[in-house]
């Protein structure tokens, strides 16, 4: 799940991208949780989550646009 939590503000009146926090419930087994997507470039890139009781999630800077996303766990 993912929502927009607010804006990078570069001056007074001016923003540039948009603060998104992807979360997810965390799997019994898993050690490690990642969120992968395309937000940087044309290939896939991950980006580990952080955990918090029996959810992880992690914020992204990210531009106004569509990005297909998956989570992976414990390995890429």
């Amino acid at each position: 799940m993912f929502r927009v939590i607010g804006r990078l503000q570069v001056a007074p009146r001016r923003y540039t991208k948009y603060i998104v926090r992807f979360s997810t419930k965390w799997p019994e087994n898993a050690v490690r949780l990642y969120l992968v997507s395309t937000f940087t470039s044309l290939f896939p890139g991950r980006f580990e989550l952080k955990r918090a009781g029996g959810e992880g999630f992690i914020d992204v800077y990210l531009w106004s646009g569509v990005y297909p996303y998956w989570f992976s766990i414990n390995r890429f």
